[in-house]
């Protein structure tokens, strides 16, 4: 998939033309621009997915483009995963949080001895 395609995807249509930075109209903010941006003042970088736009400031990476245009930030990553611009995060085994030292203290109390091996007064 390609820089092009993701951007298709999320509505922003860039010319066929362009081979390193695609003009389009501003995504961002396009109220910030007189007449409506008639002539395209923003520029998609095609190998990183970087744009900028030159007459609103507004800039950013692909993912921060989908979030521009009201994506959320999970479908974004989803749609970022999709056009291989990133990469699916392993998923994380959890371990239990056993530590030595809060298991010997659970196994004193319940046994109602101390870590001085005196037995513990009942309350």
């Amino acid at each position: 998939m390609t820089v092009r395609a993701f951007y298709s995807a999320l509505g922003v249509g860039l010319p066929a033309w362009s081979t390193r930075e695609a003009p389009a109209r501003c995504f961002a903010r396009p109220d910030a621009h007189n007449h409506g941006d008639r002539s395209p003042s923003c520029s998609v970088n095609l190998a990183s997915g970087a744009w900028n736009c030159h007459g609103c400031g507004a800039r950013g990476g692909a993912y921060d483009a989908a979030l521009a245009l009201g994506r959320s930030p999970r479908s974004a990553m989803d749609l970022l995963v999709a056009h291989s611009l990133a990469e699916p995060q392993a998923p994380r085994h959890r371990t239990p949080n056993r530590t030595p030292g809060r298991e010997a203290r659970i196994g004193f109390q319940q046994t109602g001895l101390r870590a001085s091996g005196r037995t513990a007064r009942c309350r």
